[in-house]
């Protein structure tokens, strides 16, 4: 992960690269990129390769478990991983967050 500063030594925004988001969502890179390219995962395009800021992608986290924990929803959005059963609460990944 690159910590991007102002020159004082003052970290700032930390850039995530596609593998390591993977890592961070305990998802396979796989996943990630098709999220990415359907602009379900808030990313930018740099000299052709995924670049993500992790306090961006830490607020859209939360507004994923934010709408999961609304009344009438269970487990992930269905719409965030395809093919997974949001009812199914073995989705979880870890137990971590539901969004």
């Amino acid at each position: 992960m690159k910590r991007h500063g102002n020159g004082n030594g003052v970290t700032g925004t930390q850039i995530m690269t596609l593998r390591e988001v993977a890592r961070y969502l305990g998802l396979h890179v796989m996943t990630v990129y098709k999220l990415t390219r359907e602009g379900r995962v808030p990313a930018a395009k740099i000299g052709g390769q995924w670049r993500f800021k992790r306090d961006v992608l830490d607020e859209w986290l939360e507004r994923q478990r934010r709408q999961a924990a609304q009344p009438g929803r269970t487990g992930i959005s269905p719409d965030l991983l395809p093919g997974l059963d949001a009812d199914d609460d073995s989705c979880c990944l870890g137990g971590a967050w539901r969004s």
